[in-house]
């Protein structure tokens, strides 16, 4: 299936659980796909091209979102962003390439390829981030994020508060 034009969201999960959305293209979108208040949630080998966002998650928990390909989505490849006092938790980003994810690096919006706002308890690994505004943001004081295993290159690079390196795994960047 082909999703092209939509102004808003190609597809919205409000309130969904035990959803898989495969084998799609996601192109010209104000959003791909829009996951919120779900629970697990698959998205998988999918295109997310030229849209705002790729993947917009909010207040969602236990979603996965593997081999996919984010490209040069204006703002983020994939975003993870929550309700006060309600975070998105334990959703997994791995095996996705991102390329030319986010126009401008911009320091305000955090524009690029994986921005996981304020969350917790969330995994970004085995990635590949090419040519990207910027790789990966999240908000400074964050505890239990795991960033492992991701390949960068052309790339603005990682940005993430530098006292969670016990906790953030570099391993490969």
């Amino acid at each position: 299936l082909i999703f092209d034009g939509f102004s808003d969201s190609a597809i919205r999960l409000t309130s969904s659980s035990d959803i898989r959305i495969e084998s799609c293209q996601f192109v010209n979108n104000g959003i791909g796909v829009s996951i919120q208040q779900s629970q697990r949630t698959s998205v998988v080998l999918n295109t997310f091209e030229k849209n705002r966002d790729g993947v917009s998650v909010f207040d969602a928990r236990n979603n996965t979102v593997q081999f996919n390909v984010f490209d040069r989505n204006t703002e983020h490849g994939y975003i993870q962003t929550f309700a006060p006092g309600d975070p998105s938790l334990n959703n997994i980003i791995q095996f996705n390439t991102f390329y030319g994810n986010g126009t401008v690096f911009d320091e305000n919006n955090k524009h690029g390829a994986v921005n996981m706002g304020n969350n917790s308890g969330s995994i970004v690994e085995f990635n590949i981030f090419v040519a990207n505004a910027r790789d990966y943001y999240h908000k400074p004081g964050l505890q239990q994020i795991r960033v492992n295993q991701n390949i960068s290159w052309q790339n603005v690079g990682v940005q993430a508060d530098l006292s969670l390196l016990p906790i953030v795994q570099l391993t490969v960047w």
